[in-house]
């Protein structure tokens, strides 16, 4: 596939802060930083936090440089299996030394991405959603094409934040969320949100996973997935 064109634009973050961020073109980039920012996906914009952050999947910075930005007081480790991802995440973050940026995944380390189809037309999911990592393909979407593949590092929440509180984990890593929640550090962080996806596991699971020690809301979702979720500590 074409390498695609590298823009600059400013976006919002949920508190309302003007940021400058890039984003490729004929790609979800744009609906990615929109959604996770100004659209607030999440419901972040009521929070005050401090201490550290995780930005499981963080893509290319929409919800790291959102928190970085609104929240002074925090430090945010991003973890990012994607070498394409990776460098526009440096790029976009490079102002703050509150940021740990983290090569690898969670839950699975085979990751496949970047689809071959048709360049990110309005009716093409594998061109636009390329660099989407998944751990699982968009085989239904695109069987036998070829794509790329890494072979990612895998972190728990232990490998990422050895001790103490975390105040949020943003979880969106297309499959791996269900390995990486299954840890008795889950109890460690005050504040869950995200997606589940239908590849490893369902909303039950989620629920199982978390209830113990988080009292967790699944929104609604089509049947088959994927959905978002909202686990707060007791």
């Amino acid at each position: 596939m074409n390498t695609p064109t590298i823009r600059t634009s400013t976006f919002a973050t949920p508190k309302g802060h003007p940021v400058e961020m890039q984003w490729r073109e004929t790609t979800a980039d744009w609906n990615n930083l929109t959604s996770s920012m100004v659209e607030d996906e999440y419901n972040l914009c009521d929070l005050r936090l401090s201490g550290v952050a995780l930005d499981i999947g963080a893509y290319i910075g929409g919800v790291t440089v959102g928190l970085l930005t609104d929240h002074p007081g925090l430090k945010v480790v991003s973890v990012e299996p994607i070498p394409e991802n990776l460098e526009l995440l440096r790029d976009n973050a490079d102002w703050t030394d509150r940021l740990t940026i983290v090569d690898g995944a969670v839950g699975h380390g085979d990751i496949r991405y970047d689809y071959e189809a048709d360049d990110g037309r309005v009716d093409d999911f594998a061109g636009q959603h390329r660099y989407y990592g998944n751990t699982f393909g968009f085989d239904l979407y695109c069987a036998g094409q070829d794509h790329k593949s890494v072979q990612a590092s895998v972190f728990t929440i232990a490998d990422l934040v050895p001790d103490g509180d975390i105040a949020l984990c943003k979880l969106d890593c297309e499959g791996g969320e269900y390995g990486f929640l299954d840890s008795p550090d889950v109890a460690r962080i005050a504040l869950i949100v995200g997606e589940w996806h239908p590849n490893g596991g369902t909303p039950d699971r989620i629920r199982e996973l978390l209830e113990p020690t988080h009292d967790v809301t699944i929104y609604p979702h089509p049947a088959s997935g994927p959905g978002n979720f909202r686990a707060v500590r007791r």
